[in-house]
Formats: structure tokens, C-alpha cells, sequence
């Protein structure tokens, strides 16, 4: 690349000021519920960041160590709830070297994941209602919702036959 010219690639690498937005308002709202924590304490280590949660009863709940690689981790976890964790931790967005603490921090403190449980109904059931309005129900719309649900296509028939 010369001075003066722009690497396309590059900058379609660059997280959108929608995502960054939407990201940072996952952070705040699992942050909030990581708040809560009553039994154990959770470390979130983001960057140079170091977060503590809980610190209460070590006895009931161990501490342990979370590490943030990608911030998509937070709004996979606020989405995804305890499935939107693990997934997260599979791929890699997040990594602990004491997974079973992890869970014990968790496990006691059960209120917090019925909390995440019902913030990821309330964004699943938003992300619908905005997904609906964004189908206009005009002749043209209506075409396109009917070729999206029911255009299933001779290919889809043929593993009947």
C-alpha cells in the first residue's frame, strides 16, 4: 500500500460505529448482571482492563478468571445467555484457565443466570419486532415474504422422491 491510497480490505476490517455502539451497550448490561454476583468472584480480564465482580462468599463459590480475546463476546453472551457463553468459549471470543471455577461462580449464584435468561428473551423478542417492521407488508413485500417462507424449490422435493 502507497501513502495516500486506501486498503479496501482494511477498513471493511473495521468494527462499525453500529457495532461498537452495540457491543459497548452488551458490556454494560453483562457488567450490570455480573454485578450482582453474590457468592465467589468473577475477574474479567479485557485488555489492560482488569474487572472484579462478586467477592462475597469464597467459601460457597471459588474465584476465577475470565479472559476477553473479542468483544463480540459480551453481546453473544447477553444474547445467547448460557448457550451464547459457551459458544463464545468454544470459538474463542473468551478463555479461562479455570473453566470449572468459572462454572462453580455461576452455579452459585443461580439468580444471575435467570437474569441473563430473561434479558436474552427481551433482546430476541425486540430483534423479531424490528426484523418485522422491517418487512413492509406491501404487494411487493408481501412477495418476498411469501417466496422467503414458502419458495422451497424442486431441490428440496426431490430427497421426497
Amino acid at each position: 500500500m502507497t501513502t495516500g491510497q486506501v486498503d479496501v480490505k482494511q477498513i471493511a476490517k473495521l468494527p462499525s460505529v453500529k457495532s461498537w455502539r452495540s457491543t459497548a451497550l452488551a458490556k454494560r448490561l453483562v457488567f450490570k448482571l455480573f454485578n450482582q454476583l453474590r457468592h465467589g468472584e468473577l475477574v474479567i480480564q479485557d485488555g489492560d482492563t482488569t474487572h472484579r465482580f462478586g467477592g462475597g462468599d469464597v467459601s460457597i463459590a471459588p474465584s476465577a478468571t475470565v479472559v476477553i480475546h473479542e468483544q463480540r463476546a459480551y453481546s453473544r453472551i447477553l444474547t445467547g445467555g448460557t448457550m451464547g457463553a459457551a459458544e463464545a468459549y468454544i470459538d474463542g471470543d473468551w478463555s479461562t484457565e479455570q473453566l470449572t471455577d468459572v462454572t462453580r461462580v455461576f452455579s452459585a449464584n443461580i439468580p444471575i443466570l435467570e437474569a441473563m435468561k430473561h434479558k436474552q428473551n427481551w433482546f430476541i423478542k425486540a430483534g423479531v419486532k424490528l426484523a418485522h417492521a422491517a418487512r413492509k407488508n406491501s404487494v411487493s413485500g408481501s412477495r418476498e415474504n411469501i417466496a422467503a417462507h414458502y419458495d422451497l424449490g424442486n431441490e428440496f422435493f426431490s430427497l421426497f422422491l
